[in-house]
């Protein structure tokens, strides 16, 4: 973990460097800087501050002849602003950078990725322009499964708290490949969290598989103590969320390309609201 801090302070031995948030300049947007703030603060991580202006090619906007480095310019200006009103609120603890880009908005997050390497990356679950569409929908499902970065994604009234339980969504399949066991427990160690994994079928009965993923993810993670939730019903994914907001999980894993909630989330619309609307902060990982 060459170039990291080890930072030890009230969650213990948290290794923490940047935190990245995406904004679309609204209020919705800011709500994610919140969070994101909080959370720098509460880990001791410095928070950098992303716009991407994502340039249309209406025609009206043409026969404007819109100027769109004025654009940028103007961005910038509230960027510099929220910059100034973010540290005024955290009075002066928190180390905050902004910077505006201009072009396709996952294309410009994934360079700023490389670039920076951030422990987290932050979005809101919605906003009010073009560019934030990035933040809605199959836009948002599309951060999830290309970044390799962890990307949390705020709902619209959510604000940081201390992580005391997170959840994790599994679906027992090849468990060893397919979950960054390493990933996972650094988080549980570094929040000192309570982990609860959990999985929902249509049937109530498991097959042997299934059983034996559970039995060898449970050694896995044995030094975290999980705590396994199988849950029997109809709605699939659904049911995980519901679990999540009803036992008050302060952070939910999912990890792209192994649990369905991916697929669904692109495919339909009903589970895609209930993440944008939900209270739990969603927070995919990478295998």
């Amino acid at each position: 973990m060459a170039g990291k801090r080890c930072i030890r302070n009230k969650f213990k031995l948290l290794v923490m460097k940047t935190i990245i948030v995406g904004t679309d300049l609204s209020l919705n947007g800011a709500v994610a800087i919140r969070y994101a703030a909080d959370m720098a603060l509460a880990t001791d991580a410095h928070l950098h501050i992303l716009h991407v202006h994502q340039p249309t090619l209406s025609y009206v906007e043409l026969a404007l002849h819109v100027d769109s480095g004025s654009m940028v310019s103007a961005a910038e200006k509230e960027m510099e602003e929220l910059k100034e009103y973010f540290e005024k609120l955290t009075k002066g603890r928190l180390y905050i950078s902004t910077e505006v880009r201009m072009g396709d908005v996952i294309e410009e997050l994934q360079q700023v990725c490389k670039r920076i390497s951030p422990d987290f990356v932050v979005i809101g679950a919605q906003g009010k322009s073009a560019a934030a569409r990035f933040f809605l929908g199959s836009h948002a499902v599309r951060i999830m499964r290309q970044l390799k970065w962890p990307v949390i994604a705020v709902p619209k009234e959510g604000h940081f708290r201390v992580i005391k339980k997170i959840g994790l969504a599994c679906d027992l399949n090849d468990v060893v490949e397919s979950i960054p066991i390493d990933e996972i427990k650094l988080l549980v160690k570094s929040f000192n969290a309570e982990l609860h994994v959990i999985n929902s079928g249509k049937m109530a009965e498991f097959y042997p598989e299934e059983l034996d993923q559970s039995i060898i993810l449970r050694e896995l993670l044995e030094a975290e103590n999980p705590t396994f939730h199988f849950i029997v019903n109809k709605s699939g994914d659904n049911a995980i969320l519901e679990f999540a907001e009803q036992n008050e999980i302060d952070l939910l894993i999912i990890i792209p390309g192994h649990h369905s909630v991916i697929k669904q989330l692109v495919t339909r619309s009903h589970t895609r609201k209930m993440v944008l609307q939900s209270h739990v902060p969603v927070m995919s990982l990478q295998a």
